[in-house]
């Protein structure tokens, strides 16, 4: 799950991790952008699981964008609050946290960490959640608990019928794991 504290070393591990899933024909994402490694409380036990060191160019975020930048297919945001890049919003709905990686050129999935179960959500009704990723900029939601996924897939087809733009934002997101999983073989087009 977390290659040590050294983002130089990190990154190199992270490197040859995705490289080797590459090489075996299997896709591979990293989490939970922007790191976990300074937090205190796990996000799917804990709300409020706040980070207060890590900024927009911390060296913490080695690891991440030299695998957003090697092509990594898919990258997992954390529901932790990042204080010095979003203090507001845990980075699951902020387009600050989601914005640099598509800042560094990053244009492949984003997906959330658990969206149905976890703590740190628990306050925010599930019909909005998925809503709230993919305003942010997120393009998979992900839940653990089925009655969750069905309250979120209702949120993001109503606010698709209510909004042309966030409708169009959807679509967005479809589009990049349509590619992704074609990629792999997973779907055909066409």
């Amino acid at each position: 799950r977390g290659y040590g504290s050294d983002p130089k070393r990190g990154s190199a591990l992270v490197g040859a991790f995705v490289a080797g899933m590459h090489a075996g024909g299997v896709g591979a994402a990293v989490k939970h952008f922007p790191g976990l490694g300074v937090v205190k409380g796990n996000t799917d036990f804990s709300a409020n699981v706040v980070d207060a060191t890590t900024t927009a160019d911390s060296a913490l975020l080695r690891p991440f964008r030299e695998a957003a930048d090697s092509g990594v297919d898919a990258v997992m945001i954390s529901s932790a609050i990042y204080r010095k890049i979003d203090s507001k919003r845990i980075a699951t709905f902020s387009p600050k946290v989601i914005g640099l990686l598509r800042d560094w050129g990053y244009d492949k999935v984003v997906i959330s960490d658990d969206l149905g179960a976890a703590r740190a959500l628990r306050d925010i009704p599930a019909k909005q959640r998925a809503v709230r990723f993919v305003d942010a900029g997120g393009d998979l939601a992900i839940s653990v608990e089925p009655k969750a996924a069905a309250a979120m897939a209702k949120g993001l087809v109503a606010r698709a019928e209510d909004d042309p733009a966030f409708a169009e934002r959807l679509t967005e997101s479809a589009t990049r794991v349509l590619v992704l999983k074609q990629e792999y073989g997973l779907v055909s087009c066409g």
